[in-house]
């Protein structure tokens, strides 16, 4: 094991806190008792570090369906191998922290120490998607581009440096925590499109083309599958499940039942899916009106306006996850929301 951070201090070493000590007499002043003896969180690296490794292979065909038009289909996959995880190495089995009365000190692997985070390379990772895709180029009259991606990522470490929620319930059977990752999105779409309104474009009234002539309209449209939920009772153990957690009425902020989940009994490891839910999905329009001015062949002014989150849709994001604890009353609850429309002005000028 070796310490990448600060070095580890001796755990039989004791300090004493002197109060309102004189100078010339050191020892005159109070001595203070600390609450506890604690000897603070320490991170280290395995000594058998190794690299990373992640294969890619992907496989796609395109057909032009039309003159302007043109679909393209692939498959995408990956799997990564030694992938960096963190591990608390000093985390002592619940069935030892019961027959202990909960004194952890007494039952931790390296006691005299708190919680030592291992930075290793056994964590591992696979990605599978189908891609489609499809393009429509209409020069000055428009652009299409339709994408939509249908993918599964599974990992049994979720982020290599969360000593949060990236720890495996139990250090002694790391693989367990094999399931969706935070990043998986089940269904992703894409669209944006450029169309120019053909009224009055070649118009013989000058007035009336400089008005009405020229309106363009812009937009980027995207919609995901939210992430999967990785439900924790404090910082590394999962609930157990004992329902639905689509049952009942998920109205206003709840987004999931908290009934469906409760604190696992003493000295045991909860026993709920690594990710037994998802959280809230992604959808939103961006729309840019435009008036065009032609100042010839390739020169023309455009003022604009951009409508980010056009319909002002309310866009839920986080979730409390944190679960069963009789002071946490919003688990299950929408915590964050995305955010509202938001309007932007400007001009460009091409040439």
């Amino acid at each position: 094991m070796q310490n990448t951070q600060a070095p580890f201090p001796n755990p039989l070493q004791r300090r004493i806190d002197i109060s309102n000590p004189s100078l010339s007499n050191p020892s005159a002043g109070a001595v203070v008792t600390p609450a506890t003896e604690f000897i603070g969180e320490r991170y280290a690296t395995s000594d058998r570090f190794l690299t990373p490794r992640i294969q890619q292979w992907n496989l796609g065909m395109q057909r032009s369906l039309y003159r302007r038009g043109v679909i393209e289909i692939g498959y995408a996959g990956s799997r990564g191998e030694h992938l960096i995880r963190p591990v608390d190495i000093n985390q002592p089995q619940p069935q030892d922290l019961l027959a202990a009365g909960g004194r952890i000190n007494l039952v931790r692997p390296y006691k005299g120490y708190d919680s030592i985070y291992m930075r290793e390379t056994s964590a591992q990772s696979w990605y599978h998607g189908l891609l489609a895709s499809f393009r429509h180029a209409g020069g000055r009259a428009g652009t299409l581009v339709l994408n939509y991606t249908l993918s599964r990522n599974k990992t049994d470490a979720t982020l290599d440096n969360d000593t949060l929620f990236g720890l495996p319930q139990n250090p002694l059977d790391k693989h367990a925590e094999f399931a969706a990752a935070q990043t998986d999105r089940t269904h992703v779409f894409s669209g944006y499109y450029v169309y120019e309104l053909p009224f009055f474009r070649r118009s013989g009234e000058t007035a009336l083309k400089a008005l009405l002539g020229g309106w363009q309209v812009a937009g980027i449209t995207t919609a995901a599958s939210g992430p999967a939920a990785r439900l924790r009772v404090g910082i590394t153990r999962r609930p157990n499940q004992v329902g639905d957690p689509g049952a009942g009425d998920q109205a206003g902020l709840l987004w999931f039942n908290p009934g469906a989940f409760v604190l696992p009994a003493p000295g045991t490891y909860g026993t709920a899916p690594v990710a037994p839910l998802r959280l809230p999905g992604y959808h939103q329009w961006d729309i840019s009106p435009a008036k065009n001015f032609y100042l010839g062949e390739e020169i023309r002014l455009q003022l604009r306006a951009d409508f980010i989150n056009a319909f002002n849709q309310t866009q839920f994001r986080d979730v409390n996850t944190s679960c069963c604890t009789q002071f946490n009353s919003s688990f299950g609850k929408v915590v964050t929301m995305h955010a509202p429309r938001e309007i932007q002005l400007g001009f460009r000028f091409f040439w």
